[in-house]
């Protein structure tokens, strides 16, 4: 399962084993966790949620 989850979504295997240690075998899930850590950092960062606060 492990090894179908890296070839479709990307991740490294390491963080394959991990997820599943976490959620089990819910393959929708997995599947979309390990979309999320694909997926690439907001470009604007920090900045853009933490507009409005103040210090």
């Amino acid at each position: 399962m492990a090894r179908r989850l890296v070839d479709e979504t990307g991740i490294t295997e390491a963080q394959a084993r991990e997820l599943i240690s976490f959620l089990g075998f819910n393959w929708a899930s997995l599947v979309r966790e390990a979309r999320m850590l694909k997926k690439p950092l907001n470009p604007l960062g920090v900045a853009e949620f933490s507009a409005g606060l103040s210090c």
